[in-house]
């Protein structure tokens, strides 16, 4: 039995690796800006989401039950009741966000943290029992997240200034972890990559009458690191003008007016490099 546990794990080891090859880069761009408890709930959901399409696609008037999302998900039955029972979801609390956001949030908000008479954040201790930035940070971003590295993240962002050497300051309770470029990088980014997602979904999914969709990347992994600048600047021009042309094929086959049976069409570039591998 042992072996063939083994053996099981060893012939699925690439999809192990596909797995991780497509976490990693999400966790790139949500590591420090959104915590992984969330990340995990939102991953929870959508294999649920996932389960349940494809339950429906393969037998459309069959019941879908907690007993089949539990196999297709490896979740417990609990678990998809309660995120499958959930209404559409709406905006995350600032306090689940991040522990830094969760600590600004409980200084705001918790009376225990404002001065009785004008009912403002208090200037608090940086250390000390009772009411301190220490016991702030230890209730609600966790015991094993310290008090000098909040400190550290929250001055640097500016939402906190040190007075006094050992007090702390509320400046702003508004945690923001990416400024507005950062924002606009990572929705459009998060845009591309859901939608290479659905192409790679598409020719998974594809029978043999259906045609796939186009989906490849060329590359190099002998560029001599001062050819590198040259041949970005290259392809950045063969890009543009691919840009420009499939745009014209665009412009020239959509129609005037929007109707409700129209669909979205469109393709993607990207440019990457690494020079670790």
């Amino acid at each position: 039995m042992a072996q063939n546990n083994a053996k099981a794990a060893k012939n699925m080891g690439w999809l192990v690796k596909a797995a991780e090859l497509m976490l990693q880069p999400i966790a790139r761009l949500l590591v420090g800006k959104l915590s992984c408890t969330v990340a995990i709930n939102l991953l929870k959901q959508a294999y649920i989401q996932e389960a349940r399409r494809m339950l429906r696609a393969n037998d459309p008037n069959k019941r879908i039950t907690m007993s089949a999302l539990g196999l297709l998900t490896g979740l417990d039955t609990r678990v998809v009741a309660a995120l499958d029972g959930e209404p559409e979801r709406g905006p995350v609390s600032a306090s689940d966000l991040c522990p830094e956001a969760a600590v600004l949030n409980a200084w705001y908000t918790q009376k225990m943290y404002h001065d009785q008479k004008s009912g403002k954040p208090l200037v608090l201790p940086i250390y000390g029992r009772g009411v301190s930035f220490q016991t702030l940070v230890t209730r609600n971003a966790g015991r094993n997240v310290t008090c000098p590295t909040v400190l550290e993240r929250l001055t640097e962002s500016g939402n906190l200034a040190i007075e006094r050497e050992n007090h702390v300051r509320l400046i702003s309770p508004h945690y923001v972890p990416v400024n507005r470029s950062e924002q606009t990088i990572i929705e459009v980014g998060s845009a591309s990559m859901n939608r290479l997602g659905k192409a790679i979904a598409h020719n998974l999914d594809a029978g043999k009458s259906e045609p796939k969709w186009l989906q490849q990347d060329r590359w190099s992994r002998r560029i001599p690191p001062d050819q590198v600048e040259p041949l970005r600047q290259r392809l950045r021009e063969v890009l543009t003008e691919q840009i420009d042309q499939i745009e014209s094929e665009l412009d020239a086959t959509e129609a005037p007016v929007k109707q409700s049976n129209h669909q979205a069409v469109g393709v993607g570039w990207f440019y990457w490099e690494d020079p670790d591998q």
